[in-house]
């Protein structure tokens, strides 16, 4: 009966000590945690109309009890590693996180990488709280969620209805300067030799400019259309 007794003892102490941290959490100042974001892609109706930037949503939230008032806090974007290129992100010089709330958001600026791929993701960037920064008010919340990863993409994959016969072999070049030529993405109707013949001698008049150098598809080869 003695050993239970001592067991008793020994896991209510534990629970009390557990709880007395729990409660100590959120007796500490308030800080901040990334809570949630999404990515971002650049596709060829982005393209056609001239879309460059795009706002991007970060869910933050607070770590402790709803503040009285609104405190500043400031954010920072970082290479995600020493591979991928960094996603070229906009942020201001500073938020203020509301009164009141556990969550809220921030809108940041991710601007369109400079190529585009067949692939996605193609840019990374890490967003982190900037607690360097004189104007930030929060001390450092969870060491897990003190940054958040971002991606960014200029997707321009083979429309599904391209045509080899009409078009030849497909690459993101070739379809940027079908796009800037004919004004539109991808059409169903662009597959006949009038619409190729069009864009063809847009081509060659593109090259003979001294000022323009011949495109190249993704492996590194000219761009060729077609000749019926």
């Amino acid at each position: 009966m003695r050993k239970y007794f001592v067991l008793f003892m020994i896991l209510g102490a534990c629970w009390w000590g557990c709880d007395e941290n729990e409660i100590a959490i959120y007796q500490e100042t308030p800080r901040l945690n990334f809570y949630y974001s999404g990515g971002v892609v650049f596709v060829d109706t982005d393209y056609v109309k001239q879309h460059t930037e795009k706002e991007l949503i970060v869910v933050i939230a607070l770590q402790g009890e709803p503040l009285e008032e609104g405190r500043t806090f400031c954010v920072t974007a970082q290479p995600a590693d020493s591979v991928t290129e960094m996603t070229d992100v906009v942020l201001a010089d500073s938020y203020v996180f509301p009164a009141g709330k556990y969550r809220d958001s921030i809108r940041v600026t991710v601007r369109r990488p400079s190529r585009p791929t067949l692939t996605t993701p193609q840019t990374r960037a890490s967003l982190a709280f900037d607690p360097s920064n004189p104007a930030h008010e929060f001390e450092p919340g969870k060491i897990e969620d003190q940054s958040y990863t971002i991606d960014a993409s200029f997707y321009l994959p083979q429309p599904m209805s391209w045509n080899n016969s009409f078009w030849g072999l497909y690459s993101t070049a070739k379809y940027m300067f079908m796009m800037d030529c004919l004004g539109n993405s991808f059409q169903d109707s662009w597959n006949n030799w009038e619409r190729v013949n069009e864009v063809r001698l847009a081509y060659e008049e593109y090259c003979a400019d001294p000022a323009h150098e011949e495109l190249l598809d993704d492996e590194g080869n000219p761009i060729v259309f077609p000749k019926n």
